[in-house]
Formats: C-alpha cells, structure tokens, sequence
C-alpha cells in the first residue's frame, strides 16, 4: 500500500469529523501563525538572517527529540497491547480508541504531549465547538477508529510502504521533525550534483559527467550478493551510493537531531576517519579557507527543521508531485549507513534549488565551540553510531575510485543516453565533448574492484548477514479495516462506552 493512500484516507476521515478545519491548506496557514514558525528564519539571505541559539537551546531541542520519541514509543505499545484486532477493540471498549486518539492529538481537546500538532486547525477553536465536535465523534466512533488505525501505522517501523520515484520502502521509526546539519554557513545548501566548488558553479558537462558517476556506481553495487539478493524492500541505489560518496540530485536529512548535530560539528579527516572540529576550523570567518571561497561562514554550525507531519501530507495529497521537493525514506537498505543515519532523501527537481531558500525548513545557527563538538562526537561513539565499523567494508574507497576515474564505461553513457533521448548523432557528439572534458568511454566493463577482493566481501557482508543488521522484522502494510456505523455514549465514570449501531 502507498504511504499516500493513508494519508488521503486519514485526510478524508478528519474532513468527516471537523470539516473545514481538517483542510490542509489552512492547517498550514495555522502553522505558519504560530510563535514556532514567526520566532525562526525561512528564508536566508545572509548568515545574519539566520536565528542564533545558544547552547542551552540546544540541549532543549535534544530532550524534546528524545521526549517526542518516547511518547512515539508509549502510543506503540498501548495500540499493540492487545492482540484483539483493533475494530473489534473499539467495539468493546470505545474509550480506548479515544485515548488513543487523545495520544494522536485528533481528538478536539488537544492534550499538550500529542503526536500531531497541526492537522486540525485550531485557532479560535471555543468550547462549544469542542463539545459539538466530540458529541459528532462519539455518534460516529468507526471514523475515528480508522483515523487512529491509519495513523497509528505511520509511525510503525518496518513497516512496507510504497513511496513515490523510490518503490517499496521498510520504514523506521518516525519522528517529530525532518532535520540536516552542516559544519559551517556556506552561502547556498545544495545537492552535491549542483554544488559549487569555489567560485565556480557546475557547467551542464559537469551535470552530465555527473549523471554518468551515478550511473556507474548504481551498477556497481550489483556486483554484491547483499544487493542483488535483497528483498525485503526496494534498494534505493541512488540513496546508496550517495551515502558512501557520490555526489547525486538528492540531499540527505535525517529525522534525528543528534544525527544532524554531528554533521554539524565533526569533520571527515584525510586518515578517513571523523573528528570533532576543533578551535582552528571555527575561530574566525574565514578559518576555512575552503568555506570563505564561497562566500561562507566557518563560525556556524547550521541546523534545517521541518515539521514532518505537516511536510508528509502536503505531498502525500498533491495531485501531481512532479514539480515538488519530495521528502521520502530511504528506510532498511543493504548496507547500514542508511538506516544507521535514520536516513531520508530529499529529492529536489531543480539545479537552482537552496535549501537556505525552501521556506518550508527552519534554520537555525550556533557558534561552534570545541566543548559542543567534543560532546556530539563522544555521544555518537567517534562517528561509529552513523559511520557503524560492521558495515560493507572499503565501499566508500571504491565509490571514491569511481568519483574519481576519468573513464566512464558504455554502458552507464548509454544510460543516460537514454535518459536525455539523443539521437546517434548527438551520442557522438555526446562522446567528443566527452573527451575535450577529460572523460573516456570505454567498451566493456570497468574494473572498481578485484574478483578476489569482491569474493572476500561477498563471504564476510552476504544477504544473511545484511538481513540480520536490520534489527527489523519487515510488516506487509495491512489492510485498512472499515467497521459499521457506531455510536458511543459517555458513561457515569467518564469512559465512553457502545451507545449503539
């Protein structure tokens, strides 16, 4: 089942119950109303539009990440409790669908700790409005029963979903926020296909030369049996190889801020190893000289924020997400720096596009301090928590190998022939300014590694062993269950019980 078929069917439910106030349009709006949304920057010009947290803040924001998920965690396990099929639940006990809704945060009096916070819009929401709106709830107590049935299994790990551009995906477990951290302020947040490099932006050559890369590392991740026998899920090639170093269209975020705040603070060494920045890489503006090319800023760590609720039902109901910045996860993959990053991808549909300028993230700045970095890289084991030391060995050599080579096989040429549908006679052409570029097609395939050093992989990291570092189980997404009309009424202790059907 598609991840946006439940959230069109819980759409439809919320519209059933609060009508116009369910309207995700305005549910944005209220958003955007907030002192959450006017107290941060959308949009960044400049470093200093950008707002500064102190250290404090931080450490804020970390305790509500950890305190989000461990009310995610508590609404598992009461909606797992039993295993009487949730409809037939609510039927005996209606006031256990309502605190579960009450935990979910659809129920209209809003509990503070909820899991959403802006899928009913509640401004100016009276008290009499509340009691109409629970008394409609309780005279159709199977609609709310499938919105807690839907939304419940959005936050369920392991669970096999389809997502747009990327298949079928074995989800992790969801979080409050989408998040990206960057080690300095660096004028623009692009993908690594369009990035800068100094003052120079990429030709339409060096896009090309780059589509052929990614093509080339995709084939090459088929030579390993934990790919090619890979099926609990769809293998996100493109997540894949731009996790072990290949610049792609996509942009990495994660859905958990320690995750970010590393990336914010550490460093990959030329020894390939990460360390903590330290007092040297932050001390002035341009204490990178790298970073001061492009007009940036070595001083700041830089944090993205988006409210994932909100993100994933804008695109889930969109018609046509052709021309959206589409968030989806790369879930359960292979090899484990995906899933060990809780990794997401955002696939951007334009070269032009900034994160600095998608109002859709937050942003935030801190001043780097060696303390701050110290305690990041020590709370994510030197990196080994992202970076796990048990994964494929020497991948990123040989992605590296790959960036690097200035032969590029016929193959992955043809391939994005294909994609650009030239003519013979472009192709040709294609080849020439290939060569004026530098590159090489060449017949035949391209050896990124030797058939004995593939045969010791393939024996220490095979599909069983792949499988086993999951640490999940994968869960066919069910079928939505649909009960009769219900009615409940309130008993004399306060619980809600069957009123009828």
């Amino acid at each position: 089942m598609s991840y946006s078929h439940y959230f069109r069917v819980a759409n439809q439910n919320l519209h059933e119950l609060y009508g116009s106030r369910a309207d995700l349009n305005k549910c944005i709006e209220w958003y955007r109303s907030s002192r959450e949304y006017q107290e941060s920057c959308h949009i960044a010009l400049r470093c200093e539009d950008i707002l500064l947290l102190s250290k404090d803040t931080i450490f804020q924001m970390i305790r509500e990440d950890e305190d989000y998920l461990s009310r995610v965690n508590q609404f598992l396990k009461f909606t797992s409790e039993s295993e009487t099929p949730p409809t037939r639940r609510s039927r005996s006990d209606p006031s256990r669908t309502i605190q579960a809704a009450k935990m979910l945060g659809i129920f209209p009096t809003r509990e503070p700790d909820a899991l959403y916070h802006w899928i009913i819009d509640r401004r100016d929401l009276t008290d009499s409005e509340k009691k109409q709106f629970e008394e409609k709830i309780v005279q159709n107590i199977n609609i709310l029963e499938v919105l807690v049935n839907v939304l419940s299994k959005t936050f369920e790990p392991g669970l096999l979903l389809t997502f747009p551009n990327v298949g079928t995906v074995m989800t992790q477990q969801k979080s409050q926020f989408y998040y990206r951290g960057e080690s300095a302020y660096y004028g623009s947040s692009k993908p690594g296909l369009y990035r800068e490099h100094g003052k120079k932006a990429p030709d339409d050559m060096a896009h090309f030369v780059g589509w052929i890369k990614i093509n080339e590392a995709c084939s090459f991740l088929d030579k390993f049996d934990a790919v090619r026998q890979w099926s609990g899920s769809a293998v996100n090639y493109i997540a894949l190889v731009q996790h072990y170093g290949i610049p792609t269209m996509m942009m990495d975020v994660t859905s958990d801020l320690k995750t970010a705040l590393f990336f914010a603070c550490c460093k990959y060494g030329k020894d390939r190893k990460w360390h903590p920045l330290e007092s040297q890489d932050f001390a002035e503006k341009d204490s990178r000289k790298h970073i001061a090319d492009l007009g940036g800023d070595s001083r700041y760590g830089i944090l993205y924020r988006s409210p994932m609720e909100l993100t994933d039902f804008k695109w889930a109901l969109a018609d046509d997400t052709a021309g959206m910045n589409i968030i989806t996860p790369v879930g359960y993959q292979p090899f484990m720096r995906c899933s060990s990053q809780h990794g997401y991808m955002l696939l951007v549909n334009s070269p032009k596009y900034d994160m600095l300028k998608d109002a859709s993230f937050s942003k935030y700045r801190f001043r780097l301090n060696a303390d701050l970095c110290q305690w990041i890289y020590e709370e994510m084991d030197c990196g080994d928590k992202i970076y796990p030391h048990k994964d494929v060995p020497d991948m990123e050599q040989h992605m590296e190998m790959i960036k690097n080579s200035r032969q590029v096989s016929k193959q992955a040429f043809d391939l994005v022939m294909e994609k650009y549908r030239l003519t013979n006679a472009q192709k040709e052409m294609c080849k020439r300014e290939l060569t004026k570029y530098g590159c090489t097609v060449v017949d035949g395939e391209i050896e990124h590694i030797t058939a004995n050093w593939l045969r010791k992989i393939n024996k220490k990291y095979g599909i069983e062993e792949a499988v086993k570092r999951t640490n999940e189980q994968p869960k066919l997404s069910p079928m939505l269950q649909f009960v009769a009309n219900t009615s409940v009424k309130k008993g004399a202790d306060g619980d809600y019980e069957l009123g009828g059907q």
